[in-house]
């Protein structure tokens, strides 16, 4: 997938009362705004806005922010800066609110006659922040000395969450078939979606992916089925595997060329062309988001959750084993490649979807043992929208080739019935994504930023 850096606006406060009793103070402040400015444009690209110290300042604040391209704003209280000032522009912008809090000195070994005019934003910020709150607007805080490492690693970390809910919002998600019929924990209306996060769902018949399909030379096929079938154990036709990675390459295309950043399919609409299977595995692989049966919701996580996390992938909760406290992690046919042990090479299997002739093929590996992250859109009662996340340790496990579709072993943290009682009582849906690690805070900084509730399940 296409990559792009955060896009942040820097807009240091402050109050301009400051300028008529401390002349000098402010511009005695201006290490604190670069070197602030300096840890932001390591990872983003940032724009700093002159000091903002009254209501005439505040119209260059917005029109910096009304830019399409700025991603968050970002403030920084260079001394105190009373909220009213700045409270209402930061909710009209609605754009995600990072608040740093900093001071110019590291400790009380600068005492000065100017030390509280010079180290007291900290209370600007907690004025902002309470009454930013009040008004029901989201926002996050990095605190810390800003010339200490850790205070860097924090706000690094927050910027990688902007950047997730930045391109989490606006995405563009392609469908392939109806939603299967009468599922309805990811049953959504489309224009709901739109609204509340920007999403477009663009509609991908199968007849164009056949068309794009034939826009694919044998050279770019060949190059892949050479490479597959030299690092991977192959077990299948040639024939087939080819046009299964013809059919990745043309869907590729047409992602990048409708700048698509997730996908979702109904098995049962493809009739002339494989049930794309491989394709959504090497999709994945690609950090693109997907999810079965026509759910877009859950493919709109794919893309930030492929930001916070090193790797994430769609996944069900399918079989217990209620001796050994065990589930079985499945779906049909896709299966992202990323999880795959290192130590074993990968098979690609061949298979056929339910009431389908056409051969399909699907990465078939054991999972690298590990901890995960799961997480999964529920419904709230007042039609609401929250996250709902926990831990699974991912297992060391023997593949049952009985199953003839691409799985993996997870034992939750708590007692299995313990684990499914408390997930469906949250209201869980059977559809997830798991990521590697622990994402959880990460998860919950993210739903506060892209204002969704967030629970997570201990």
């Amino acid at each position: 997938m296409k990559e792009r850096r955060l896009r942040a606006v820097l807009a240091p406060l402050y109050l301009k009362l400051y300028e008529d009793v401390a002349p000098g103070l402010k511009e005695s402040l201006a290490p604190m705004i670069a070197g602030v400015a300096k840890i932001i444009g390591e990872t983003a690209e940032v724009l700093t806005l002159p000091v903002i110290r009254s209501q005439e300042d505040i119209a260059r604040l917005k029109e910096a922010c009304g830019n399409e391209d700025i991603d968050c704003v970002i403030t920084l209280h260079i001394s105190y800066s009373p909220s009213l000032l700045t409270a209402s522009a930061l909710a009209d912008i609605q754009k995600p609110i990072l608040m740093i809090d900093t001071t110019l000195d590291q400790g009380f070994d600068a005492m000065s006659e100017t030390y509280l005019l010079k180290n007291h934003g900290i209370h600007g910020v907690m004025d902002l922040a309470a009454v930013l709150r009040s008004m029901g607007v989201n926002y996050s805080v990095c605190a810390g000395h800003y010339m200490d490492k850790p205070f860097a690693q924090r706000l690094k970390w927050n910027l990688n969450i902007l950047l997730a809910a930045a391109r989490f919002t606006g995405q563009n998600i392609a469908i392939t078939g109806k939603p299967f019929h009468m599922m309805g924990d990811f049953a959504v209306d489309f224009n709901m979606i739109k609204k509340r996060f920007g999403h477009t769902v663009v509609e991908i018949g199968e007849d164009e992916i056949a068309g794009a399909m034939e826009e694919i030379s044998d050279r770019e096929t060949d190059e892949i089925f050479k490479k597959e079938t030299t690092n991977c154990i192959f077990k299948g036709n040639e024939k087939g595997l080819k046009t299964n990675i013809r059919q990745y390459l043309a869907m590729k295309k047409l992602f990048e060329t409708r700048n698509i950043t997730g996908y979702t399919m109904n098995f049962g609409d493809f009739y002339k062309t494989p049930v794309p299977f491989y394709t959504v595995g090497r999709l994945m692989a690609d950090s693109a988001g997907y999810a079965g049966e026509g759910d877009v919701l859950t493919a709109s996580l794919g893309l930030p959750m492929n930001i916070l996390a090193n790797k994430a992938a769609f996944s069900e909760f399918f079989c217990p084993d209620w001796k050994a406290g065990l589930l079985i992690m499945s779906h049909m046919g896709e299966a992202d490649p990323r999880f795959a042990q290192a130590r074993e090479k990968l098979t690609i299997q061949e298979k056929t979807a339910l009431g389908k002739e056409l051969p399909s093929y699907y990465y078939k590996f054991e999972a690298e043992p590990m901890e995960m992250t799961y997480v999964t859109w529920t419904k709230n009662r007042d039609g609401g929208l929250r996250l709902l996340s926990g831990l699974l340790d991912c297992i060391r496990y023997p593949l049952f080739e009985e199953l003839g579709a691409p799985h993996f072993i997870v034992k939750p943290k708590k007692e299995l019935h313990a684990f499914l009682t408390e997930y469906s009582e949250n209201g869980g849906g059977h559809h997830l994504y798991v990521a590697e690690g622990n994402v959880a805070r990460e998860l919950s900084t993210f739903a506060g930023t892209v204002g969704v509730d967030f629970e997570f399940l201990g």
